[in-house]
């Protein structure tokens, strides 16, 4: 390496030194580039090099220098030393030298050509020029795609993925792989490409990143935003503090210190944070954003608005804090100001799908109607309006009057509902883009959710995610939306459970498997689980094990508590604090009572599941073998369920009833479609058993809150066997999973008429005539009918007369209207 010259030995120098780079070694970096400089003092990738270290270093005048001394004379590495001065420039915040030589970098290598069109490309982005730049960056690979550095690959990759388009980045990456399987930057841009997802790939990939160079400062920062969001606040410093080891002025760091110092509530260094920042780079509107981010995250959504703002206000070129703006103004119900802005996102980055998707959906609320009660304004597509306004608005209220009471405290009115009969609108209402997986969703003013119609039938219930959403309108805004995010998600299924039977999560197969290899969050790691997820499935079993918490807390320390944890939050108390304070608990010694009592209600039940014998085929498909494992084990769950099968195959049904009755007894909350309640109510319908079949339907939707057919043939039983008014109530429960279906209306009609129960007979009928049946003057007839018989003549008269001028014929109609008219 030392010899003067030799070309060949000056290209290992260059080597090693942008080797030592990819891997973090700076320090190292500097060292040798001091010490060849001395030797090779016109070597001037030598002071390229170096500059680039010190920028990594946070040594910016150092840097400025060595790009600087790198750029004199006409060397092949001036462009790329020339664009590394503009991005230090970008760096600390003087914008004006950043983009004139960004521009002279571009208009350079347009003007002469040369393999140097991946500078330009980078130079063109950060000029804002992105089209032109992923022209660039596709020209460059198609001409020199063996000889490009994998840095400027990565910046192409990095363009698309800010341009959202994870899918192309992904592919770019992965192309920078192939030739070198371990630069650090592709593979965190491979791991970025995973958007929200932190699963176990995500988390090996920034193991790798790690490995191969533990000072890259982007991974550090990904690693501490995510423990943020968490509020992992140690692994979020600590993550921090790996980041401001290697640079002081990091300035991605110290955000993440801003927004660490306001997350836990210390408002003077805070601000001290802040104005650090912006005495590095006085246009560094990143900061802001950051924060106003992490409020999305915490649903701070007021707080969020403005550190949007305040990010404007320092870089009003920052499209995506107008972006998030407009969206969080949707979210406050400020609908016009949210287009305003909105629309001036897109006019400036008409690549972001969430500006896109969100004035996409904005433009249809023209396709909804208005409705109104006196505690909520409500929005619901017109399709289905006339149906929903016999329903979703009497829920309302319900929760509105059962909730605020019980937990004294009334929200601002109006609140803002939306539901939503495309599930991908919604998910665009929710997040800005499609591919949500929740059914509703509150942002403290109001909720959005599905509607009945925007799932398969028999997948959700309705009425049940609604009063889950309005309970969080309650706690979220008893707290200034400062309750921790598994305790607001706990009481709200908490809260359903009490609403009506049925409603809200119970234990399933996946959350036995889960108690059983103890892979519950400790209380303490519990928010992560739902903003975090590290694996499928997980949020699902973090809704229920925070609604047992929840339940938890009630029974052994009394509702009361509830309400003081919800004002110990208020105040931003940590939760160690909240549970000392509310319940003489620590988190550790909360989870060990919290595990008895789990253990106390489900152990029997984790006993009998015994997962492993679904991998046992040869015991399976045996009917002997699954007789002897029964007798060795009489609470065996699969076993009797399995052997209850085949026994009602071969017609030997008190076999197959004993051994349903036992799944039911060792696993009752199991209500899958193969459960032991629905097998029980077939045979015993077979033998003319219908009180005990009744029971079973009883039992089953008393745990199952989506299982529309069983709620209709249970009300058909009770119905025969004069039971109508236990029919009523079981036909109004299966409105909340499907009030699209006309046989259910016409069933409940006809009881509320026999047995003078007005009012719902109305609804009722109404609900038939918004289904726009086949037969419209038969509807209207009806409607007419229960409104002569409640004295309303002049409605009455509306709904014949409709029915007239569709059939002028139809002799009732004909003989309603001499009464109406008397």
């Amino acid at each position: 390496l030392a010899e003067k010259n030799d070309p060949a030995a000056g290209t290992a120098r260059a080597g090693l030194l942008r080797a030592l780079l990819i891997t973090g070694q700076y320090e190292k970096v500097e060292e040798l580039a001091n010490r060849f400089l001395n030797d090779h003092p016109h070597e001037q990738v030598l002071d390229l090099l170096l500059g680039k270290s010190c920028q990594l270093r946070g040594k910016f005048s150092e840097a400025r220098q060595a790009f600087e001394k790198a750029l004199r004379g006409n060397s092949s590495i001036q462009d790329e030393a020339q664009l590394n001065l503009a991005l230090l420039f970008e760096t600390m915040g003087q914008i004006p030298e950043s983009r004139a030589h960004f521009s002279e970098v571009l208009e350079r290598v347009m003007a002469h050509g040369g393999g140097r069109l991946g500078l330009a490309a980078i130079a063109a982005t950060h000029l804002e020029r992105f089209r032109h730049a992923n022209d660039l960056f596709k020209k460059a690979t198609q001409e020199n795609p063996h000889d490009l550095d994998p840095w400027i690959w990565t910046a192409w990759g990095n363009l698309l993925l800010e341009k959202y388009n994870p899918a192309e980045a992904a592919s770019v990456f992965a192309d920078v792989l192939k030739v070198n399987p371990n630069y650090p930057e592709a593979l965190l841009g491979l791991a970025l490409c995973h958007g929200e997802d932190r699963g176990a790939e995500v988390q090996e990939i920034l193991k790798k990143v790690l490995e191969i160079n533990p000072n890259l400062e982007e991974a550090h920062a990904f690693l501490a935003g995510n423990a943020l969001e968490s509020e992992a606040f140690d692994k979020g410093t600590q993550e921090i503090e790996s980041c401001l080891k290697v640079n002081s002025k990091s300035l991605k760091a110290l955000s993440l210190k801003a927004t660490l110092y306001y997350a836990q509530g210390q408002e003077k260094e805070f601000q001290v944070q802040i104005q650090e920042i912006l005495s590095l780079n006085s246009h560094f509107g990143e900061v802001y954003l950051d924060l106003a981010s992490y409020c999305v995250t915490q649903r701070l959504y007021k707080e969020s608005t403005e550190f949007f703002k305040r990010a404007i206000e320092v870089n009003p070129r920052l499209w995506t804090a107008y972006s998030g703006l407009g969206i969080n103004l949707l979210r406050l119900g400020e609908e016009q100001a949210a287009k305003q802005v909105l629309e001036k996102a897109y006019q400036n980055d008409p690549f972001n799908v969430w500006t896109f998707n969100t004035l996409r959906l904005m433009d249809s609320y023209q396709n909804f109607d208005a409705l109104k009660t006196p505690n909520f304004a409500l929005r619901v597509h017109k399709k289905e309006s006339k149906l929903l306004e016999n329903y979703v608005p009497a829920l309302l209220e319900e929760a509105y009057q059962t909730l605020s009471s019980k937990f004294k405290f009334y929200p601002i009115k109006p609140i803002y509902f939306e539901m939503f009969a495309d599930h991908e609108d919604f998910a665009v209402r929710t997040l800005g883009v499609p591919g949500l997986g929740a059914l509703g969703v509150c942002f403290g003013r109001g909720v959005v959710m599905d509607s009945p119609s925007a799932r398969a039938k028999g997948t959700f219930n309705w009425g049940s995610t609604l009063w889950h959403e309005f309970a969080h309108v309650i706690t979220l805004g008893m707290t200034g939306h400062r309750v921790p995010r598994w305790f607001t998600e706990g009481i709200s299924v908490m809260e359903e459970h009490k609403a009506r039977p049925g409603w809200g999560n119970d234990l399933t197969l996946e959350n036995v498997k889960a108690l059983q290899e103890k892979t519950l969050l400790s209380i303490s790691d519990l928010n992560s689980g739902f903003i975090r997820p590290k694996f499928p499935g997980q949020v699902q079993q973090s809704y229920f094990q925070a609604g047992q918490a929840c339940e938890f807390i009630e029974k052994e320390f009394g509702f009361a508590k509830i309400l003081e944890m919800l004002q110990l939050f208020k105040g931003r108390h940590s939760l160690e604090d909240t549970l000392k304070q509310a319940l003489n608990l620590s988190p550790s010694e909360f989870d060990q009572r919290f595990n008895a009592y789990l253990e106390s209600l489900y152990g029997n039940t984790l006993k009998a599941v015994d997962f492993k014998l679904l991998e046992k085929k040869e015991v399976l498909e045996d009917h002997a073998k699954l007789e002897n494992l029964v007798t060795d084990q009489p609470d065996n769950f699969f076993a009797n369920l399995k052997l209850a099968g085949y026994y009602r195959k071969e017609g030997q049904l008190e076999k197959a009833v004993a051994c349903l009755n036992k799944a039911k007894s060792v696993f009752p909350s199991y209500v899958e479609s193969d459960n032991p309640y629905k097998q029980l109510g077939e045979i015993y319908r077979q033998q003319n058993r219908l009180a005990d079949a009744i029971a079973e339907l009883q039992a089953l939707t008393q745990r199952n809150d989506h299982d529309f057919d069983s709620l209709k043939q249970l009300a058909q039983w009770l119905n025969e066997v004069g039971k109508p008014e236990e029919a009523r109530q079981i036909l109004q429960d299966a409105m909340y999973i499907d009030p699209f279906e006309p046989q259910s209306h016409q069933l409940l009609a006809e009881l509320c008429l026999k047995h003078k129960d007005l009012p719902l007979a109305l609804r009722e009928y109404r609900a038939l005539l918004a289904l726009d049946p086949s037969d419209k003057a038969d509807a209207h007839f009806n409607v007419a009918n229960v409104l002569l018989q409640m004295g309303k003549k002049s409605e009455a008269k509306k709904e014949v007369l409709a029915a007239l001028e569709i059939a002028p014929g139809f002799e009732p109609a004909q003989e309603l209207l001499l009464k109406v008219v008397e």
